[in-house]
């Protein structure tokens, strides 16, 4: 067991070679041209109340939580430091038209908030990734309500600096714990290194129980195996 080399991927070791995710994986990989390591890890947020996200407050705590997350969110290594912008190379962007969706939306301009695009200074930006739990307003594309915010952060690291994500995204944890988010808002992250890293966790911490438990089942059966008679076959 000492000897024992863990592969614990969640994304490659739990499905099958031949499943489509495997090769939308490889393709995804191919087109993003990806260094290093990848992973591709989202923060979900939706109101405590079940409520629309578009509302003002709500809307501006999403703004808020994601521009912290790109600029607050900073991680110490061998005497470096790291914040988002040094390890998201090159998907920085990912969110950018949902921050100016988030930003720029008016009531009385329908084309701030139109569905899976909105009109961005001339140019249609792709909002469709970000937005769910979604309401049209009747016979339209634009956007009445929508429950859940997605944001993909996309974090890029040497093979090596795997737990620097790791650092990175359980201090996101904090943020958006923090009361000034936590109030109003329910927020979780998701990335490949962080489920391994929680499997890898929860094994090391039951592997003591297990060994108990099998010690405490031998003891049991030898223990119960004595008889004051014997079985005698005549």
């Amino acid at each position: 067991m000492i000897k024992f080399e863990e592969s614990n991927n969640v994304r490659l070791e739990y499905s099958p070679l031949n499943a489509p995710s495997q090769q939308e994986y490889a393709v995804a990989k191919r087109f993003l041209k990806q260094n290093g390591t990848m992973d591709p890890c989202y923060v979900m947020s939706h109101a405590r109340d079940g409520g629309s996200l578009l509302r003002d407050e709500y809307r501006w705590l999403i703004y808020n939580l994601t521009k912290a997350l790109q600029t607050d969110v900073i991680v110490y290594k061998n005497g470096k430091e790291y914040g988002f912008r040094d390890l998201c190379e090159p998907y920085c962007e990912l969110n950018t038209a949902f921050l100016a969706f988030l930003k720029l939306y008016q009531p009385e301009i329908t084309d701030t908030y139109t569905y899976p695009a909105i009109d961005l200074f001339g140019t249609r930006a792709f909002i469709g990734n970000n937005v769910y739990g979604i309401k049209l307003q009747p016979d339209s594309d634009i956007l009445d309500s929508f429950t859940t915010a997605v944001m993909p952060f996309y974090l890029v690291a040497d093979y090596e600096d795997t737990d620097v994500m790791i650092e990175w995204m359980h201090k996101a944890i904090e943020v958006f714990e923090d009361p000034e988010y936590s109030t109003l808002l329910k927020t979780g992250i998701t990335g490949d290194n962080l489920v391994s890293f929680e499997v890898r966790r929860m094994g090391t911490e039951t592997a003591p129980l297990l060994f108990g438990s099998i010690a405490a089942m031998i003891v049991f059966v030898v223990a119960f195996s004595f008889r004051s008679k014997f079985l005698r076959l005549d």
